[in-house]
């Protein structure tokens, strides 16, 4: 767990720093890729902005930060 937060407030760093227009993608890709889809699931949907995609017919989770249109 400890590694998952740590992991994460990087993550929300990045997303600070991606210009508009830009994603984060992140793709369970493990041996036991099921199990950790599920795990990341469940604190993406607990833990993030609901602006996170979660596509689980390829196990991943997509952000995308929206262009500013003035």
């Amino acid at each position: 767990m400890k590694l998952q937060l740590i992991g994460m407030r990087i993550v929300r760093e990045w997303i600070k720093l991606i210009p508009p227009g830009d994603s984060l993608a992140f793709r369970c890709d493990s041996a036991k890729k099921e199990k950790q889809f599920r795990v990341w699931k469940k604190w993406f949907q607990k833990n993030e902005d609901s602006k996170w995609i979660i596509r689980e017919d390829i196990k991943t989770f997509f952000y995308y930060k929206p262009m500013h249109i003035e």
